[in-house]
C-alpha cells in the first residue's frame, strides 16, 4: 500500500506547534492585532493542530470551528481541547475541507486557512470560499507560499509542481485578494531562520521516529521521501520560495 500522507505530515511535523514557517512570535502578534470580540465565530479550515484557533479562544473567548480531513491532527487538536479545558470553544471537525457548509452564508467574524489553499483547488478559490464564510468587515486570514525567484524547468521538475502553483510574487497574492474586493490590512513575510526551523524540525521528527519505532512497516517510505523533501529544500525551495501570512478585510 502506498504510503498514507496524513500519517507522513503527522510524524514529520510532530515537533510543530504551528505547522507552516512562522514563528510563535509572529502567530501572537497576529492574535494580538486580531482584537476579536467576546462570543466572535472562528471557522479555521485545514486547521492542522489549530494552535491559532486555541491562542484566540483563550485571548477571546471565542467559538470556533476547525476542519481537517488529516484524522491524526483531528485526534490531536480534540485531545489538546480537552486538556485546555476549551471543549466549549472549539469544536473539531474530520472532513474536506470544501465540503464544510454553515448553517448559513457569510456567517464568521473571521475565517482562516494557512497554507491549505489547495483545498479549493488554488489560491484564488481559497480566497472565494473564505470571502463566502466571512461577514461583511469580517476578516480572512490566509498563508500562502509566493515565488521569490522564478523557477526553471529543473526546478519546477525536481519538486514535481507547476510555476502556477504560486503567485509570482508577494505584491501578486496581495493585489489576486484585492481583485476580489478584499482589502489588505496586515501582512506577515516569513524569514529564513523562520523556513529553515520549519524544515529542519522534520528532519529531527522523522530522526526520532526512526529511533522509536523501527519496526513500523511505513519507516523506510517515510524516511525516502524526507529526505528527497530535504534535498529540494536544500538545493531550490530555500532560495526560491517564500511564505507569508495575509490579513484581509471584507468589504
Amino acid at each position: 500500500m502506498p504510503l498514507d500522507l496524513w500519517k507522513y505530515y503527522h510524524v514529520t511535523h510532530a515537533k510543530h506547534v504551528f505547522c507552516n514557517p512562522t514563528s510563535a512570535e509572529k502567530m501572537d502578534r497576529l492574535c494580538g492585532l486580531l482584537r476579536l470580540r467576546q462570543g466572535s465565530k472562528v471557522a479555521d479550515i485545514g486547521c492542522g493542530k489549530g494552535e491559532l484557533m486555541m491562542r484566540l479562544a483563550r485571548q477571546y473567548d471565542i467559538e470556533a470551528i476547525g476542519v481537517d480531513i488529516s484524522p491524526f491532527v483531528i485526534k490531536e487538536l480534540t485531545e489538546e481541547v480537552a486538556k485546555r479545558g476549551l471543549d466549549d470553544k472549539i469544536t473539531a471537525l474530520l472532513m474536506d475541507g470544501a465540503k464544510f457548509k454553515p448553517d448559513a452564508p457569510e456567517a464568521f467574524d473571521l475565517s482562516i486557512c494557512l497554507g491549505a489553499t489547495w483545498i479549493w483547488g488554488d489560491y484564488r478559490g481559497a480566497l472565494v470560499a473564505l470571502k463566502g464564510l466571512a461577514k461583511p468587515g469580517g476578516i480572512i486570514v490566509v498563508g500562502e507560499p509566493f515565488w521569490v525567484l522564478t523557477p526553471d524547468k529543473e526546478c519546477i521538475k525536481a519538486l514535481g509542481i507547476k510555476k502556477e502553483a504560486f503567485s509570482e510574487s508577494h505584491y501578486i497574492n496581495i493585489t489576486k485578494a484585492e481583485e476580489l474586493g478584499l482589502k489588505c490590512i496586515y501582512a506577515m513575510v516569513s524569514n529564513q531562520d523562520e523556513w529553515d526551523d520549519y524544515e529542519t524540525r522534520q528532519w529531527w521528527a522523522v530522526d526520532d521516529y526512526a529511533l522509536n519505532h523501527a519496526d513500523d512497516p511505513d519507516l523506510p517510505e517515510i524516511i525516502v521521501k524526507k529526505e528527497k523533501d530535504k534535498e529540494n529544500y536544500l538545493k531550490w525551495q530555500r532560495s526560491r520560495l517564500g511564505w507569508a501570512i495575509y490579513a484581509f478585510r471584507k468589504q
